[in-house]
């Protein structure tokens, strides 16, 4: 039972740490200057890789 309370701590930490990182990306995503390369489908910054539709 130990292991398994252990393993349900790092699991609520690394959900933790990952929602910190995704508002991070958010941050630099919504700062970010972007420099678009376009394929025939989508547009992907180089920068920071926000990637966005051309055709809906």
């Amino acid at each position: 039972m130990k292991q398994v309370q252990e393993i349900e701590n790092q699991i609520a930490e690394l959900a933790y740490r990952l929602q910190v990182l995704k508002d991070e990306l958010e941050q630099i995503r919504k700062t970010c200057v972007h420099e678009f390369i376009k394929d025939t489908y989508t547009q992907t910054c180089a920068k920071c890789n926000l990637t966005e539709s051309l055709y809906y």
